[in-house]
């Protein structure tokens, strides 16, 4: 009965875009982290896997640095993704970005839902579920709990607090 009742919620939500941001230099990384290869596959083609696999997920938006833009459109047309609208050139800031990638998306967009490009081991079916949870709530994100303790120190490298690892999310 509650599946039905999501699946009634899901095809009266309007459409949802995802704004992969794939920008940033990734200067702790040397550069480039969004199409370092894992297993001959750049990390970028992963992530936008993930969301073109995505049922939920309706177009895409992928953000670059004005640079790497004509990289990024090349990698869209040889993994044929479908769900790509379209490749824009980033901002100076992370939020300038997710600016322009939102600018991007479609007037009929009622959702939007934002992912560092460089994280490719989201799942399809954690996408599926997070937009669930935004059509019901109006906002929603991934997160994993802390399996380790997590201390708290202050200006001077000290601990002074541990957290209550029940209460921390990753």
């Amino acid at each position: 009965m509650i599946k039905y009742l999501l699946d009634k919620v899901i095809s009266k939500r309007g459409k949802t875009a995802a704004v992969i941001l794939a920008a940033g230099r990734a200067e702790r990384f040397g550069g480039g982290k969004q199409f370092a290869r894992i297993l001959g596959v750049p990390v970028l083609a992963r992530t936008i896997l993930a969301f073109d696999s995505c049922t939920v997920i309706d177009e895409i938006v992928i953000v670059a640095s004005a640079e790497d833009v004509p990289m990024c459109r090349e990698l869209v047309t040889r993994y044929a993704f479908k769900k790509v609208k379209c490749v824009v050139a980033g901002g100076e800031t992370r939020f300038e970005s997710a600016l322009r990638g939102f600018e991007a998306t479609s007037p009929d967009i009622s959702y939007v839902a934002i992912h560092d490009g460089a994280r490719c081991l989201i799942l399809p079916e954690q996408i599926e579920r997070v937009c669930r949870e935004a059509y019901r709530h109006r906002a929603a994100a991934v997160a994993t709990p802390a399996l380790d303790t997590v201390k708290i120190a202050d200006k001077n490298g000290f601990i002074s607090e541990t957290t209550d690892r029940e209460r921390v999310w990753l």
